[in-house]
């Protein structure tokens, strides 16, 4: 009979050390890009982003802002998994890291959205002879402001 336990001990053991080891560098994984983003929304706070006034820029920040939202979303999704396991160690500190990235990727956007939305008015300026896919990007641009302004409710 005890030969029987034992093993079982064994592996539930090796399982629970595997579980926690995963968690704990997932949890290291979303402190690390909480850093990253919380640097980033600093320094556009900070230099007040000086955008080129290029479509290509712009393309290149709108494609960033959509990333983020993705981004979000996904956290969302993963955040409504985390909290079925809520009882679980090092669970609430992943919560509480979705949590924060949620905030950050958002905060992060807005920026973006804002230093874009600045900088329109010289892009308008300096390619008057695209005027068409300036007025696409600023669809995208306020598509993307409704989207974020849907996530945060």
């Amino acid at each position: 009979m005890k030969t029987i336990f034992t093993p079982g001990i064994a592996i539930c053991l090796i399982f629970s050390v595997s579980c926690n080891t995963e968690l704990k560098n997932e949890n290291e994984a979303l402190k690390e890009q909480i850093t990253k983003l919380h640097n980033e929304n600093q320094s556009i706070k900070d230099d007040g982003v000086k955008l080129s006034s290029s479509l290509d820029n712009y393309k290149k920040i709108l494609l960033e802002i959509d990333n983020n939202l993705n981004s979000i979303q996904a956290n969302y999704s993963e955040l409504s998994k985390d909290q079925i396991e809520a009882g679980k160690s090092n669970v609430e500190n992943r919560i509480k890291s979705r949590i924060q990235i949620i905030s950050e990727l958002m905060s992060n956007s807005k920026l973006k959205i804002l230093a874009l939305d600045r900088n329109l008015i010289e892009l308008r300026k300096t390619n008057k002879g695209q005027s068409e896919e300036i007025l696409a990007l600023d669809k995208q641009l306020k598509a993307a402001t409704d989207e974020l302004l849907k996530q945060e409710i």
